[in-house]
């Protein structure tokens, strides 16, 4: 890590992705997915039970942390989960409000850290700024 004006970068932060979810796993129970996402952090687990009802995975920023985000919109609040070409995505962004603190986007299996200033999204790709944009306007 290293620190820049106000944020920290982490590796990859620069608009590359410093992580691929390889696999994306199935499971039926929070504490299946938890064990899971720790053996392996290079997987989304995604708990279903009738429906999607959360992604599970480990903290991209190497902090240990697992993460659990509801994507059952019956249970309140929730992500959005699509599986795209490149991989699953998740929107809107993940951003930890407590711990590490990270803050990043989901997107074709890969992690895009997103910077704390408006005009730093253009450490992204154009295209996939474009894709992103396009999508989530077409979410319900």
């Amino acid at each position: 890590m290293r620190r820049t004006g106000n944020r920290v970068l982490r590796s990859g932060a620069e608009g590359n992705p410093v992580r691929i979810f390889h696999k994306t796993l199935i499971v039926s129970s929070q504490g299946e997915a938890r064990l899971a996402a720790l053996a392996n952090p290079d997987q989304l687990i995604v708990v279903r039970r009738g429906r999607n009802r959360s992604a599970v995975f480990a903290c991209p920023c190497g902090c240990r942390d697992v993460l659990v985000l509801n994507l059952d919109r019956a249970a309140g609040p929730a992500w959005r989960l699509r599986f795209r070409r490149g991989g699953p995505a998740l929107m809107p962004s993940i951003w930890r409000t407590t711990g590490c603190k990270s803050h990043f986007i989901v997107w074709d299996g890969r992690i895009w850290w997103c910077g704390l200033a408006p005009n730093e999204t253009e450490n992204f790709p154009k295209d996939v700024v474009k894709a992103l944009k396009v999508w989530w306007d077409a979410i319900p």
